[in-house]
């Protein structure tokens, strides 16, 4: 078994990668490897961005790729979970068709798939899968998921 240490990554460093939720844990520890491994910008694409359509794209206009991991995985209640993340989702996926550029997505997820009743934290994924499969994503563009 390898530990994160043994790990050996072939980043290209003229690659500008944007990390959405980028203070959260995911996203910071994917900030600093990407960084640590050689990369050259890491674009943030947080709070600000997410709620003002034309500060997300003058950011993912400079991406040449993103990997999404903002979400909520604790609340109050499971609506906030099923209301927020889905809409995180469709805001990137909107900016993306706004600045029309293929742009590879990996979508990330945590071992907080579900809430203490069991209501899904993934609940981002079924709207970029439909938006996938009706052809609604820019052209290259993949989601990654992890169930």
């Amino acid at each position: 078994m390898m530990g994160s240490g043994d790990c050996q990554a072939n980043v290209q460093p003229t690659i500008r990668l944007a990390v959405t939720g980028p203070e959260g844990f995911l996203a910071w520890h994917t900030r600093v490897a990407w960084l640590a491994r050689g990369g050259s910008e890491v674009i943030g694409l947080g709070r600000t961005e997410f709620g003002d359509p034309a500060a997300m794209d003058q950011r993912l206009s400079r991406a040449d790729a993103v990997i999404h991991l903002a979400g909520v995985n604790r609340a109050s209640d499971d609506d906030a979970i099923a209301k927020v993340n889905p809409w995180l989702a469709e805001q990137l996926v909107r900016g993306l068709e706004r600045i029309e550029r293929v742009i590879p997505v990996v979508c990330g997820n945590s071992i907080h798939s579900t809430t203490m009743t069991g209501a899904p934290i993934t609940a981002m994924l079924p709207a970029v899968r439909a938006a996938a499969h009706s052809g609604g994503l820019p052209t290259g563009m993949c989601a990654i998921t992890s169930d």
